[in-house]
């Protein structure tokens, strides 16, 4: 499960061409004797002011694109999601379940702990041996970023184990990260909460 934060700038640009490039926000890669056996990720596409979340795979291409729609833009796989608005925080999350078999494999994908992405029928692993020990965050996949630019990231959470959040379905989920309150900040609650007992006892 990958789960983490991300923002992007006003005029930062996404691209979606014939030669599909891509900007992935998680894509764990299948391994299997040091060969590269293909990957799930979650990608954006888009101009320089929208953007919309699709999912992709390269491990089981045919079962995969039979079950959620053709390549590259109908069916389930594309368009997920509210749009990508800039300048504003989102947090995207992955779930993987990696099975070689078909119906036993789970692709889950969240966008602010809504569900917008779930395959509950295509193997994510090619065999029985094959193995993920890989994830890409923030890259372009073909033909390289479209110009320089910059996002931001915050909150990458990685993990084999299940978190004790459910999203609306009782699916386990991370979340959206609920910030720690920092010393600072709970000197400044303990000293609001005396001085609140304090003037209710003069009065």
């Amino acid at each position: 499960m990958v789960s983490g934060q991300c923002l992007l700038p006003r005029g930062l640009g996404l691209y979606f061409s014939s030669r599909s490039r891509h900007e992935i926000h998680a894509c764990p890669y299948q391994i299997s004797s040091g060969a590269n056996e293909g990957y799930q990720d979650t990608y954006l596409f888009g101009g320089a002011t929208g953007g919309l979340l699709g999912v992709e795979t390269e491990v089981n291409t045919s079962a995969f694109y039979g079950n959620n729609g053709p390549w590259p833009y109908i069916g389930t796989s594309r368009g997920l999601g509210d749009p990508i608005e800039r300048d504003r925080w989102y947090t995207y999350e992955m779930y993987l379940k990696f099975s070689s078999v078909e119906n036993e494999g789970i692709y889950r994908v969240w966008q602010d702990e809504d569900l917008i992405f779930e395959d509950l029928q295509t193997p994510t692993l090619r065999s029985a041996t094959s193995v993920a020990d890989l994830v890409w965050l923030y890259t372009f996949w073909n033909e390289g970023a479209p110009q320089t630019q910059t996002s931001y990231v915050d909150d990458i959470l990685i993990t084999n184990e299940t978190p004790s959040r459910v999203d609306a379905f009782g699916n386990p989920m991370l979340g959206i990260p609920v910030p720690e309150p920092t010393s600072a900040v709970l000197s400044v609650l303990a000293a609001m909460g005396l001085f609140a007992r304090r003037h209710r006892a003069r009065r």
